[in-house]
C-alpha cells in the first residue's frame, strides 16, 4: 500500500473521504531547501520565488513561506493573497500579461520585483514614474528567437 509520511494513504482516505488531496511538509521542505542551495550555490543573489498559480492552498503557502521563497503573483488576486500571507511586498514577484495600472502603482510602492511583460506595460511604468517623480525599478521578460518551433503562447 502507499504511504504517505509514514502514513497509509487508504487511511487518510477512510478518514477524511476521497477525493483529497495531501501533501508532504517533509517533501515540500525538503525539495525547496534543494532547489534554492542549487541555485544560490550558481548564483549567489539569486531570487527563488514560488508561482502561486501552481498550487494557493494558504498552508501549503505557509511551509514554502517558511523556508525563504518569496511569491510569485501572476495576478492582483495573487498578489493580494500573498500580502494576506503576511508576505511583504519586497517579497514577491509580479509577473503577468494583465496587470491593472493600479496592481503596478500598489506592488511599487510595495517595493515588489515587477517583470514587465510587453511594450505596453513599460509605458504605463514609466507614467507611474513620472507620477511618482522618480525611476522605478523593474525586469523585463524577454523572449528570445531561437529559430527552434516554439508553442504560440506563453506557458510558465
Amino acid at each position: 500500500m502507499y504511504k504517505i509520511d509514514g502514513v497509509q494513504v487508504n487511511d487518510l482516505a477512510r478518514e477524511f473521504g476521497s477525493p483529497l488531496f495531501v501533501a508532504s511538509a517533509t517533501t515540500i521542505i525538503r525539495n525547496c531547501r534543494a532547489f534554492a542551495a542549487a541555485f544560490s550555490a550558481a548564483y549567489p543573489n539569486v531570487v527563488v520565488a514560488y508561482s502561486y498559480k501552481v498550487n494557493s492552498v494558504p498552508a501549503l503557502l505557509g511551509i514554502i513561506h517558511g523556508e525563504g521563497l518569496r511569491a510569485e503573483a501572476a495576478s492582483g488576486f495573487e498578489y493580494a493573497l500573498a500580502r494576506r500571507m503576511g508576505v511583504p511586498g519586497s517579497s514577491i514577484v509580479l509577473n503577468g500579461p494583465y496587470k491593472t495600472k493600479e496592481e503596478l502603482k500598489e506592488a511599487l510602492k510595495e517595493g515588489a520585483i515587477i517583470n514587465a511583460d510587453h511594450s505596453d506595460e513599460l509605458d504605463i511604468l514609466e507614467e507611474i514614474a513620472r507620477e511618482q517623480g522618480g525611476p522605478v525599478d523593474i525586469g523585463i521578460r524577454v523572449n528570445m528567437e531561437t529559430g527552434i518551433d516554439q508553442l504560440p503562447d506563453r506557458f510558465g
